[in-house]
């Protein structure tokens, strides 16, 4: 399962209210796909270092997405404390 408070904290980021997908409020803020791609990265890196300053975690945590023909299918997830979840949607 994604993020569930990505997509508000994207609408809080970028200070808009829309019913605009995350990644759509990406795209407008961005000047192509290529761009969009490397500032969901940017912004995903950000988003994760919120919710581990607010946890007060220290734990590393590795999401791995599994994707087909361009739709999320399901999360591998890995971290210190569990050997490797593999979900599928």
């Amino acid at each position: 399962m994604f993020y569930d408070n990505f997509q508000p904290w994207i609408q809080n980021r970028f200070n808009v209210r829309t019913s605009n997908s995350w990644a759509n409020i990406i795209l407008l803020f961005t000047r192509d796909e290529k761009d969009a791609l490397n500032c969901f990265f940017k912004l995903l890196d950000e988003f994760k270092q919120r919710d581990k300053i607010l946890d007060g975690q220290d734990e590393k945590v590795i999401n791995t997405f599994l994707v087909k023909d361009g739709k999320v299918i399901g999360e591998i997830a890995e971290n210190k404390e569990a050997s490797k979840e593999a979900q599928i949607y």
